[in-house]
């Protein structure tokens, strides 16, 4: 699988907005459990940051803030922040994060 690095300093605040990332696609660098994961944004939900860890779905999460769900130790007892070096993204909003870096202002 290839994905891309973005750093926590651009990414947290960008998610945080609650504007622009809706559905984004993830996994943890050698690891097969977390190999296809998700999170995103609705705005329609009270809790409306959320996370789906694994493709069966039994690892779905939701949480009222980005921080709360930043720090949320999910990942077998690790937050994403914990993990953050070992996070690659693959997608966002549908878009290949290979093609995002020449989207201004995602």
């Amino acid at each position: 699988m290839l994905g891309e690095k973005i750093p926590y300093e651009i990414f947290s605040p960008k998610f945080s907005e609650r504007k622009n990332f809706f559905e984004i696609s993830f996994y943890v660098e050698n690891s097969d459990k977390y190999c296809d994961c998700w999170m995103g944004f609705n705005k329609k939900f009270s809790e409306p940051y959320w996370y789906g860890l694994t493709p069966d779905g039994k690892n779905g999460y939701d949480f009222k803030t980005a921080e709360e769900m930043f720090n949320a130790k999910v990942f077998d007892g690790r937050s994403i922040k914990d993990l953050w070096r070992d996070i690659y993204f693959t997608s966002i909003n549908g878009i290949s994060t290979r093609l995002v870096h020449f989207i201004k202002d995602i």
